[in-house]
């Protein structure tokens, strides 16, 4: 078992993170009716989502600790560092979600379709104040932590973050299915691939931009994942019907898709540094 570990990290690591979360999840789709979250679920659901929630940087973790023990874990906590790299990184870690779902609803206001009311946004507001902190803290130390900087070690940072990306949206199945069983087959079906393939795709090329420009600094990271989540739980709330969420996700994603665009153009999709090479970050 050692020795394969250490022979395939990489593949360690996704059976651990999918095998953690999917189990947890697996007990809320058996204990819990369909339509539970737009519906209000109960505080223990809340405990199963958080705790499946853990599994990406749990792995991430054990993996590290079991490979290069603890001085690699302490290591890989040593990368959140405040303020390295410039403000502006932080910046953009924190604005650029909720300036694509600004952009979104007002496009949408223009075109004439369905948005959340004030009130149904204000309603999720709690929750989506601090859920995300869950998200961003249970994640980062997996996707952007273990992940990423061994994927890169093989490939560049656009096919790198296109491999993230859709490991990090497939990883969200059973949350969707959660979300919308009650809806069938094709709302599922649907909402993974608009939000959780596609669009999180954009959101892992935009992400390694910020980590590779600030040396792979975590902190920025669990910043912009707060901010991911955060925008997504209150501006897109559950509320909404299935196929109004996923207007709602193609308008967002064809936004983060401009900006993905614009990065891969200006830096180029090797490193996404401009004039740089890979001793830049490495």
């Amino acid at each position: 078992m050692k020795a394969f570990i250490r022979k395939n990290p990489v593949l360690a690591y996704l059976c651990v993170a999918f095998g953690f979360s999917w189990s947890s999840w697996s007990i809320l789709l058996v204990t819990t009716p369909p339509a539970v979250l737009q519906k209000g679920p109960p505080p223990l659901f809340f405990v199963f989502a958080a705790l499946g929630g853990i599994g990406p940087s749990l792995a991430g973790i054990l993996i590290t600790a079991f490979i290069d023990g603890v001085s690699g874990v302490g290591t890989m906590f040593a990368r959140v560092k405040l303020l390295k790299g410039g403000i502006h990184w932080y910046a953009a870690s924190l604005f650029i979600s909720p300036i694509a779902a600004f952009a979104t609803l007002v496009t949408e206001s223009v075109l004439g379709k369905e948005t959340a009311s004030r009130k149904e946004e204000l309603d999720t507001l709690p929750l989506s104040v601090i859920f995300p902190i869950f998200a961003a803290l249970g994640e980062e130390f997996g996707w952007r932590g273990f992940l990423l900087p061994r994927v890169q070690l093989h490939y560049s940072a656009l096919n790198s973050s296109i491999l993230v990306g859709l490991t990090w949206g497939l990883w969200h199945i059973p949350t969707q299915v959660i979300a919308w069983r009650q809806d069938g087959l094709f709302a599922i079906a649907s909402n993974v691939f608009v939000s959780h393939v596609v669009g999180i795709t954009a959101q892992s090329i935009v992400m390694t931009w910020i980590y590779n420009n600030t040396k792979q600094n975590i902190l920025p990271m669990i910043m912009m994942h707060y901010s991911i989540t955060f925008t997504a739980m209150f501006m897109f709330p559950l509320t909404v019907p299935a196929f109004g969420i996923i207007q709602h996700w193609l308008i967002y994603d064809a936004f983060y898709w401009l900006v993905a665009a614009i990065i891969i153009a200006r830096s180029g999709p090797e490193y996404f540094i401009r004039g740089q090479d890979k001793k830049h970050w490495a």
